[in-house]
């Protein structure tokens, strides 16, 4: 069952990213997204969008948003005792053009 608003909305939520570097976006091959999952977040795309940010040594105004990936995963601690697989809250999200490199190497159709 999807959780959604009285309306059938989808219920946006938010996160913060929780690992660095995300640059070069080829290169990474995972990012780590801190936000309280559910089950069956697996799957979901990871929608980011910002405005007036500083980047390349110059204020930029604009804004920009895109997918940042899809949650592969939620992590669970794995310290011994009681707080052996517990949920940290953090999901693994698979950066966009490491999915998009993927589906290229798909064959095409005859």
């Amino acid at each position: 069952m999807a959780a959604s608003s009285p309306g059938g909305f989808p219920i946006l939520r938010t996160g913060h990213i929780a690992s660095y570097p995300l640059t070069p976006m080829e290169s990474v091959k995972q990012i780590y997204l801190d936000l309280f999952l559910y089950t069956g977040n697996s799957g979901g795309p990871v929608y980011y969008i910002y405005s007036s940010r500083y980047f390349k040594g110059a204020i930029h105004l604009d804004g920009h948003q895109g997918i940042l990936g899809l949650v592969i995963q939620e992590n669970r601690s794995n310290l011994p005792g009681e707080y052996f697989g517990k949920p940290l809250n953090l999901a693994t999200i698979i950066p966009a053009p490491l999915i998009r490199e993927t589906i290229a190497l798909l064959p095409t159709e005859p």
